[in-house]
């Protein structure tokens, strides 16, 4: 949680992030959370991706995951 929470605070720094939220769950497994991060473009989203914030956190949080990383990028419809 002290991880996400860094990456959270560091991705909100940033020029082109709409909102980032984290949510953990309230019925057991209690160890699941979820990262929700909206971003104004791809552009901005790659940058994230490849910034030493967002690396640090995928080193930190690596080991720690019980299975893959689950990452979906979805765009507006309306």
């Amino acid at each position: 949680m002290a991880a996400a929470k860094v990456v959270a605070e560091a991705a909100r720094q940033g020029e082109a992030i709409c909102v980032t939220n984290i949510v953990k769950s309230v019925k057991p497994p209690l160890s699941h959370m979820t990262l929700i991060a909206a971003w104004q473009s791809r552009k901005a989203f790659d940058a994230y991706e490849d910034s030493a914030y967002a690396r640090q956190f995928r080193d930190v949080v690596g080991p720690l995951l019980g299975s893959l990383t689950d990452d979906r990028l979805y765009v507006p419809i309306n």
